[in-house]
């Protein structure tokens, strides 16, 4: 269950870059909700040139591996078994991670979750991203400040 999260507690996500937020900020937001987030902090992220469903990749992606509250968070959070990652989903596109144990296992979590998303014919891209590490900032300002999902 999800603490009560109100629009207004990231409004000030909006301010840190016009083109997104710094990794630690989002992984404050999400400890702010609730997310069970490993303990390491390797972030990163990738974009890819597609609108994603949630709700469809929410189910097709199993509901016991799924956090996905879009009136709390506009992320879906996607907590995978091996690498031991949590990716974040956004509707814009962006799949970012937060709490990896290395670069590596960044890497390999954003990559099996897009493949498990184009196996399930809900991911429609045609090559593979490249993986930003360590970047300073995530892409997703859109996505805060709209507060949803899709």
């Amino acid at each position: 269950v999800w603490p009560q999260f109100y629009t207004n507690q990231y409004t000030s996500l909006i301010y840190m870059t016009s083109q997104g937020i710094a990794p630690d900020v989002l992984r404050d937001q999400l400890d702010g909700v609730g997310a069970d987030l490993n303990v390491e902090d390797a972030a990163g992220y990738a974009a890819l040139d597609t609108q994603l469903n949630l709700n469809a990749l929410a189910i097709g992606l199993g509901l016991e591996n799924i956090a996905y509250e879009p009136e709390q968070f506009p992320g879906l959070l996607y907590h995978l078994d091996e690498p031991q990652v949590t990716v974040v989903l956004f509707s814009n596109g962006v799949l970012a991670t937060v709490d990896g144990t290395n670069t590596q296992a960044v890497r390999d979590a954003i990559r099996t979750t897009i493949e498990r998303g184009k196996e399930l014919g809900l991911v429609d891209i045609d090559s593979m991203p490249s993986v930003n590490i360590e970047s300073e900032s995530i892409p997703i300002t859109d996505e805060l400040a709209a507060g949803q999902g899709n």
